[in-house]
């Protein structure tokens, strides 16, 4: 049974602004459902509806419950002292830092001194400029993604 289908049956509505997530409201019941690609996170204020949420879920297809949300998608999730849950990506950016060797490099105001003029035929082409663009990847995708505290 398609993921989609089965949330609509079950009088899911699909949020206006993030096509993975879904949403129930109904008799002051909310659960937020978010879908991406093989993995989902159920949240509401109420354990018992996420529990039977999740068995529904489990009769129809095959799941693993992992327990409380710690990372996903280069988001690291910590609870809070005062309530509610840190966000933070210091785990995804020491990453990037190891696998691009930057993660010991010395900061600088500017990368090249100032005045350096830059041609097309300086340096030499990348010989797999795939490693270029999967790094410029993950730079754009820390620059768009905006964390918050989220208070529940």
């Amino acid at each position: 049974m398609n993921c989609k289908f089965f949330f609509t049956t079950l009088s899911f509505s699909n949020s206006l602004t993030d096509t993975s997530l879904s949403i129930f409201n109904h008799d002051s019941h909310l659960i937020y459902l978010l879908v991406y690609i093989n993995d989902i996170i159920i949240t509401r204020d109420n354990e018992h509806a996420i529990n039977q949420f999740i068995k529904c879920l489990a009769a129809w297809f095959s799941l693993k419950d992992l327990g409380s949300l710690t990372y996903f998608l280069g988001v690291e999730v910590q609870p809070h002292s005062i309530g509610g849950m840190l966000l933070s990506q210091k785990r995804y950016i020491l990453g990037l830092l190891r696998r691009t060797n930057m993660a010991y490099a010395k900061s600088t105001p500017t990368p090249l001194p100032p005045g350096c003029k830059l041609t097309l035929d300086m340096g030499v082409p990348l010989v797999d400029p795939t490693i270029y663009c999967a790094i410029i990847g993950s730079l754009q995708y820390l620059s768009l993604t905006r964390l918050m505290f989220v208070s529940l």
